[in-house]
């Protein structure tokens, strides 16, 4: 492949940091609120069965395996005067905003497979506008600077702001489930959905209008879909960050759904409301934790590189699952929100994941000469949305086996040991193969800044001036 010089500014203006997280709150709103309360919705209030719940929510990522990698190469092949990424960012949020308030407005006389094909059907066009908005958006975030500090620094300010923007979600599953504010618990969450799909477009807007793109990246040459995939799967370095990706997810979110079961239905006896206030206060604790957990992190990331960072996380979200044994106690209610805390260390991981996809994208330049942060993020994008897709699947086909019944406050004391066991260790094993795969990655801070001085030697000699 035949180089082009692309000058990336190393150092990003603050306000330019601040925009890139204003519109990243969609991601943030969008997806937390799907993640964490679709399923438990369609299960506990709806009544439908765990295991159809957790395929309809996995069909879409079907899909993904088309749209995601497509989306990346496109967004990397796509010329305009606003850039590569930031019309997809704004034109694909805010037709995501569409999908998310509607799956929520499932009409109740439809029965359960009518039920299912409006999860189905919501979801597959959801995911196909998030696609739009989220490959670019990750994308943008990657090129903004190459520095090795300051893409951490990056990542840093967006996940800050994101958990801004948790605040103002803290108290969702309390106000959904106030019979005095809402007749329904479906109509909470059409409103509370509404609501944040306005605030979302606020921020898809606001990021289009103050965040700028190297445009003379588009003077390289277009990477046809067959070969781009090609060369991203001959990348080791990202190859291994994918396995991690997987098995993360995997790890986490296909036990931690189940959480919420334990916590209403062990803990609090099947009472929502009474789960409701102490939700909201773990809420904003988690949130607490987790903005000292990305100063934290930022700085370990600076001074013990992100390498070694990342295996300390991984080793404190195990720990911290494998605590809530102890903390989901109907004696003790208020040890949930210890768990709760604990949780903000998780959330705060994302700022390494993104900045060492970043270096991943170093890595291929120095191989095929090309910046291809669009296919990298497509490619990433679909293995993550898989695993927190698998989730809802997971957790169902183990609520159906543990013998849980829909529509029961009171389940089974054989029910509620097996549901508190599989959340507390069930992902032990899979954390323990991800350490063994991270001592062995590649991409060292000292092999990072040697490829970026070889890098910007190249820029030098390839410059057209």
């Amino acid at each position: 492949m035949r180089f082009r010089k692309v000058p990336l500014s190393a150092k990003v203006p603050v306000h330019r940091k601040f925009s890139y997280g204003i519109g990243g709150l969609g991601d943030t709103f969008m997806s937390d609120i799907l993640e964490g309360y679709l399923s438990y919705f369609f299960i506990a209030n709806l009544g439908i069965n765990p295991v159809l719940v957790g395929i309809g929510v996995m069909i879409p990522r079907l899909w993904d395996m088309v749209t995601d990698p497509f989306m990346g190469n496109f967004s990397d092949n796509f010329r305009s005067k606003y850039g590569r990424r930031r019309p997809f960012i704004l034109i694909g949020g805010i037709l995501a905003c569409v999908p998310f308030v509607l799956v929520w407005m499932v009409p109740e006389s439809w029965g359960e497979m009518g039920q299912f094909a409006w999860l189905v059907v919501s979801m597959l066009i959801y995911s196909t506008f998030y696609t739009v908005y989220y490959i670019p958006y990750n994308s943008l975030g990657a090129e903004l600077s190459t520095d090795y500090n300051e893409r951490t620094n990056v990542s840093t300010i967006r996940l800050l702001v994101a958990r801004i923007g948790g605040l103002l979600m803290a108290p969702l599953f309390e106000v959904v489930y106030n019979k005095e504010l809402f007749a329904s618990e479906q109509t909470g969450y059409t409103v509370v959905a509404l609501v944040f799909a306005a605030l979302s477009t606020l921020g898809y807007i606001w990021l289009f209008l103050d965040t700028k793109e190297e445009t003379q990246v588009q003077t390289q040459e277009k990477i046809n879909l067959v070969e781009s995939v090609k060369y991203t799967f001959k990348n080791p370095a990202f190859v291994m960050l994918l396995v991690i990706t997987v098995l993360g997810g995997f790890a986490f979110w296909s036990v931690v759904r189940l959480g919420r079961f334990v916590a209403v239905y062990y803990v609090h006896g099947g009472s929502e409301e009474s789960l409701g206030r102490i939700n909201t206060i773990s809420e904003y604790i988690g949130i607490a934790v987790s903005f000292v957990s990305i100063v934290v992190i930022n700085w370990m990331s600076r001074h013990w590189g992100k390498l070694t960072t990342r295996i300390i996380i991984s080793v404190s979200t195990m720990l911290i699952q494998c605590s809530s044994w102890f903390l989901f106690d109907p004696e003790r209610p208020y040890l949930f929100i210890v768990f709760q805390g604990g949780l903000g260390v998780f959330y705060a991981s994302y700022i390494v994941a993104l900045s060492m996809m970043a270096d991943v994208a170093d890595y291929d330049e120095l191989q095929t000469g090309c910046r291809r942060e669009g296919m990298f993020f497509g490619v990433w994008g679909l293995v993550q949305k898989t695993s927190f897709s698998v989730g809802p699947l997971i957790s169902g086909l183990v609520l159906t086996w543990i013998g849980f019944e829909e529509g029961v406050k009171i389940q089974s004391e054989h029910t509620l040991w097996w549901m508190r066991f599989i959340f507390a260790f069930g992902g032990m094993p899979i954390y323990l193969i991800m350490l063994g795969i991270l001592f062995k990655y590649p991409l060292t801070e000292k092999r990072v800044r040697e490829m970026r001085t070889e890098l910007d030697k190249r820029r030098g000699e390839n410059s057209p001036d």
